[in-house]
């Protein structure tokens, strides 16, 4: 199975010379064959017991399988990784000592090492309650080339268990800094109180959507709406009932939008700013701000109160209100206010006449 690695003796002129290791250097002895072979046999067999106790020590698992997949010689190792020590696992079968499926998933690789192509790969080693926790290891298989051809395979394992664990580790900080970072960019862009789109992310959608218009030649509007009324009941039933409040409007004008196309933004305490794209008639616009202003108007229970809101609306559309994403929000903030001003709960479209005096808590 291993090849030479020690002396030979061979006869010279009726004496036996002893060629030293690697130098082919002869030392000549005296004495009959018969005791230069026991001398002989008795250094193979210290040499071969120092082989087997480095094999036996290193950290990793040693083992020699023939071509028909039987163990010929396994380390103190393998005890680790089958649970079985090397004298239950010599003259084995490969799946006697490692489980069929384990086999089946190693075969390929014996195969190639038994063409003459060593192997390199990783594996997983199931725990059991004798062997405790899963490990992993690199496993090497080595063609053993004698005579011009693989007579059969070394194995070692090497236990990469920890870097396998320190790798998973990474990963999942990894993904728990990445959700971290969605967490943190959400927070960034929308209100922490009803998730909605905050200013700054209606701002990068309406200058978007401006973009957009200018290539379809369609037309978009920008609505500012304002609560009515909720500064008292802020004051009079607490912050609390407030937030739940606000939590409730923003669901029902949301309900009212297109998904996936309008987009409604809290920019606020009790403001809300709705952008709608693609639009046709102004009139269709009037309709749905009807619709929203009846939503918000309706009675809202909440923790034994019974509410009652109203909003006042505002409207400007690109491109003839403003053609930048600043303009639009100024004359539809502007409209807004032209709008309480004629007595709230209504809305108003922009125009020209109209100026920031109007604007009136």
């Amino acid at each position: 199975m291993w090849k030479p690695i020690f002396n030979y003796l061979q006869k010279l002129h009726g004496r036996w010379i002893v060629f030293g290791e690697g130098t082919g250097t002869p030392h000549r002895f005296k004495g009959t064959p018969g005791v230069m072979v026991k001398l002989r046999t008795a250094e193979l067999s210290r040499r071969l017991e120092q082989l087997q106790l480095i094999l036996n020590t290193i950290p990793g698992v040693v083992g020699y399988w023939n071509k028909d997949h039987i163990n010929q010689f396994a380390n103190f190792a393998y005890r680790d990784w089958s649970g079985l020590s090397p004298s239950q696992i010599e003259g084995r079968h490969f799946r006697d000592v490692f489980g069929a499926e384990k086999y089946s998933e190693s075969l390929p690789h014996i195969e190639a090492a038994l063409r003459g192509e060593s192997q390199i790969f990783e594996g997983v080693f199931k725990g059991t309650a004798q062997l405790g926790d899963v490990r992993y290891g690199e496993l090497h298989y080595i063609p053993d080339h004698q005579g011009g051809e693989v007579v059969g395979f070394i194995t070692m394992i090497f236990d990469i268990t920890r870097r396998k664990n320190d790798e998973k580790a990474l990963q999942q900080l990894s993904e728990q800094l990445h959700a971290k970072g969605v967490e943190l960019h959400h927070l960034a862009f929308h209100d922490a109180l009803t998730g909605l789109p905050n200013r700054a992310l209606f701002q990068e959608r309406l200058e978007h959507a401006i973009s957009c218009s200018n290539r379809n030649r369609n037309r978009l509007s920008v609505t500012f709406l304002d609560l009515d009324g909720f500064k008292a009941v802020n004051d009079t039933l607490g912050h609390d009932i407030g937030d739940l409040l606000l939590k409730e409007i923003a669901n029902r004008i949301n309900a009212r939008l297109r998904r996936g196309t309008d987009t409604v933004a809290r920019l606020g305490g009790d403001e809300f700013v709705v952008l709608m794209e693609g639009l046709g008639e102004a009139e269709n616009c009037a309709g749905l701000a009807s619709e929203i202003i009846a939503d918000i108007s309706q009675v809202v229970s909440l923790q034994g109160h019974s509410i009652r809101l109203g909003a006042s609306m505002g409207m400007a559309f690109y491109p003839k209100d403003g053609d930048s994403a600043q303009e639009l929000m100024k004359r539809a903030d502007m409209a807004m206010y032209a709008a309480k001003a004629a007595g709230k709960g209504t809305y108003r479209f922009f125009s020209n006449d109209m100026s920031d005096e109007n604007n009136v808590e």
